[in-house]
């Protein structure tokens, strides 16, 4: 399959998966990054422009400007509504007993910013009467679905957070390599300042994914594609396992 064909069939079902639950509006983190970026352009061919809501969730003093600036300059682009939230508060209110260590902390950040899409995309499901003397929310016709930003690549390896990244209603690059995501950018023309950059998720200085992973998305894609894995990946990606599935369910009944 081609990416004009991937990107026709993505759109349909995007589509469809909306109807289905009966969903007006999408809501998504926008990095500055490749993902981010052809998720959302996907939803606006899907959607529409206007039912299409990005957040921009920076940690300032850590995200480089330039990611900032890209993310912005991608959706006033696109033209969609956006809104920058900082996640620096939020991290700093957070006071546990006991201190917690590197990955913990990283791994916060990336709840904050689910538990930032969440709370946006329950609050635009509902208005406000400004009639109404008692302030009680009126339910209105808007239902926000928050939408994923993560590829199967990353999906594959484990390489996201429980409750954080991995947490959304709908993937919708979720079965595409890092590869095919790449080829689908740049079908779709998205800026290559977004395109050429090296993929990090910022969680701290001098973070990049294939740092993290210890092998490049071009070896690693190769791996993942043939099914001949090293047994280094291969014992990531059982190790991982757990953070594809549905919690597991004692039956007793």
């Amino acid at each position: 399959m081609n990416s004009k064909q991937t990107i026709i069939k993505i759109v349909k079902e995007i589509r469809f998966f909306f109807k289905k639950n009966k969903a007006d509006k999408a809501i998504i983190g926008i990095s500055g990054g490749v993902d981010s970026a052809v998720t959302c352009k996907l939803c606006i061919l899907a959607l529409g422009k206007e039912k299409v809501i990005g957040v921009l969730m920076p940690e300032i003093g850590l995200t480089k400007q330039e990611n900032i600036n890209d993310a912005r300059d991608f959706c006033e682009k696109e033209e969609i509504k956006y809104l920058l939230q900082p996640i620096n508060k939020m991290l700093i209110s957070y006071q546990f007993n006991v201190p917690i260590n590197k990955l913990a902390y990283m791994n916060l950040k990336a709840r904050i910013r689910a538990n930032i899409l969440y709370s946006y995309a329950n609050t635009f499901s509902e208005k406000f009467d400004p009639k109404n003397t008692n302030n009680n929310k009126q339910k209105s016709n808007v239902q926000v679905l928050v939408v994923g930003t993560g590829n199967k690549t990353e999906a594959m390896m484990g390489y996201g957070t429980k409750y954080g990244d991995l947490a959304c209603d709908l993937f919708v690059i979720g079965d595409l390599f890092k590869k095919e995501v790449y080829e689908i950018a740049n079908y779709l023309k998205i800026p290559e300042s977004i395109i050429n950059k090296i993929p990090t998720a910022e969680l701290y200085e001098g973070q990049t994914d294939e740092k993290e992973m210890g092998i490049t998305y071009k070896e690693l894609d190769k791996q993942l594609m043939s099914g001949k894995l090293s047994k280094r990946i291969k014992e990531r990606v059982l190790a991982n396992e757990h953070k594809r599935k549905y919690p597991h369910i004692i039956k007793v009944h």
